[in-house]
């Protein structure tokens, strides 16, 4: 008898590693999104203590991120390492929402999502979209 496999088990062999490895490559990207998702919302609670620090010191809330500190998340896109940008919104004297965006631009796209926004206002309300 001949020693080897068949080309039957091997075959099979293949197919079985490739459902592992499809798998496997799925949870991964969908953990890494996770992960993003988290770095935006670390980012969102540091631009509401920054506006909580400047409406102590001026009354109102700022709607510029420059004044508080934070300009280096504008636009953020168009860098290589971000994958969120920025943004205040809903400005009163009293209130204020800091929106995190997903890029879709540079290969940074979601995957098999489109974008979303996480959102968070004065009171540390958080809106995220579900699966984040």
């Amino acid at each position: 008898m001949p020693k080897g496999f068949t080309l039957v088990e091997l075959i099979v062999v293949c197919v079985i590693l490739g459902v592992l490895l499809r798998l496997g490559s799925v949870m991964y990207s969908t953990t890494h999104e996770k992960a993003r998702a988290a770095e935006a919302r670390s980012m969102l609670g540091y631009i509401r203590t920054a506006e909580e620090n400047y409406w102590l010191d001026n009354d109102w809330y700022s709607g510029n991120l420059t004044l508080l500190g934070v300009e280096d998340v504008q636009d953020s896109c168009s860098k290589g390492t971000q994958y969120f940008s920025y943004t205040l919104g809903g400005i009163t004297n009293t209130t204020f929402t800091a929106n995190a965006t997903r890029c879709t631009s540079g290969g940074k796209s979601p995957p098999g999502k489109t974008a979303y926004t996480l959102s968070l206002d004065q009171g540390g309300n958080l809106t995220i979209p579900d699966g984040y």
